[in-house]
């Protein structure tokens, strides 16, 4: 009896091994799908955030729709891009395409140039098209940083991966289509921006905007930062239109009881500036969020036209008061009108991306967003 089942024990010698082999082939395809593609999947993470930072640093960086800084935008591109690392290493500019083109409602970008080609020259948008920057961070035998080298998967005949990311960013549009008949000095614009066109990072400030001193003449409100993160300045009221035969005053307070009936503007318009500070339409002013235009004087002198616009700014109405203006003396003027605004945010969306029927304008009337 115990030579009957001795035989089939025998006949199973090594099958253990075998066993044994078999497992350790299937740990290490564990293994190598764990560490390796794991590690792809964390590469990809790393190169599709330094794809997005690109991509809305430097399509924030044209400076407006009609003069766009493609260069500054380039360059934004690919230094934020290094700001980011894969694999500990920072994205190379040999690592990057950077694109420059257009987005259209239907969500499709259409490229104009490569950043590789500076200069890149403005081009003109159609109502239904934003300029945009795609960016591609790539990590492949063409890259400057090559593959991403595989540790376990060369078992499984993985020798390296390549893996690339892109986003796409465009300039998205104001909240209003109207412009509020109350215009900034230009001497304002260094309060709202930086030098490139960009808003400034401590923003919102409040800008209490005077409609003339005590003693009537404009020149008397200087723009200057009066404390408590509260910021000055002169301005006007306007109607948006220079023809002779146009009633200022009656002009502005139709607009005021229907901002419908207002021209719609857009920087290098012109405009007229109403004599006086015209008080009794400090009254009149509803809303919340509005917008307004900056004009191309430092100084607004009363009643002049033809002034240019050189820019528009979503601000927020805040209060409507009476206070006494800080003079370029460094003394209290007289009290006066005044109504004070914060910066609004000027971004409609819809299902998650910009509303392409709002004006087209610059400065902080634009924000960057991904689109996709």
């Amino acid at each position: 009896m115990n030579r009957f089942f001795a035989k089939p024990r025998r006949n199973q010698r090594g099958a253990s091994l075998i066993l044994v082999m078999g497992a350790m082939v299937s740990l290490l395809g564990i293994t190598a799908f764990t560490v390796d593609f794991g590690r792809a999947y964390v590469v990809k993470g790393e190169l599709q955030n330094a794809a997005d930072s690109a991509a809305l640093a430097g399509i924030g960086s044209i400076g407006n729709f009609y003069d766009q800084d493609w260069a500054a935008a380039c360059d934004a591109a690919e230094t934020y891009a290094a700001k980011n690392k894969v694999l500990k290493t920072a994205v190379a500019a040999g690592d990057l395409s950077v694109l420059v083109g257009v987005w259209s409602e239907g969500g499709s970008f259409e490229l104009v140039a490569d950043c590789s080609d500076l200069p890149i020259a403005s081009f003109s948008l159609a109502s239904d098209e934003l300029p945009a920057m795609r960016v591609t961070v790539d990590r492949s035998e063409a890259s400057a940083s090559g593959v991403i080298q595989t540790v376990f998967a060369p078992l499984m005949g993985v020798d390296f991966f390549e893996l690339d990311a892109s986003a796409t960013g465009v300039i998205a549009t104001s909240t209003s289509g109207k412009g509020m008949p109350f215009a900034f000095s230009n001497c304002l614009k260094n309060a709202l921006l930086n030098a490139d066109g960009s808003p400034k990072t401590n923003s919102p400030l409040t800008f209490r905007v005077y409609g003339s001193s005590s003693a009537g003449q404009p020149n008397d409100v200087a723009c200057k930062d009066i404390g408590g993160n509260v910021f000055q300045g002169f301005a006007q009221w306007v109607s948006f239109c220079t023809d002779s035969g146009c009633n200022g005053n009656k002009s502005v307070q139709d607009i005021l009881s229907d901002p419908e009936v207002a021209v719609p503007v857009e920087p290098g318009d012109t405009t007229d500036i109403l004599g006086g500070s015209v008080t009794n339409l400090y009254g009149k002013v509803t809303g919340d969020v509005v917008l307004v235009p900056l004009l191309s004087e430092t100084l607004l002198p009363t009643g002049q036209k033809n002034v240019t616009i050189q820019n528009l700014i979503a601000l927020e109405l805040g209060n409507i008061n009476k206070g006494k203006p800080v003079l370029n003396n460094g003394k209290s003027g007289g009290v006066t009108n005044f109504i004070e605004f914060t910066i609004a945010d000027p971004v409609k969306f819809v299902d998650g991306l910009p509303d392409l029927d709002g004006p087209r304008t610059a400065g902080v009337m634009t924000k960057s967003i991904l689109v996709n």
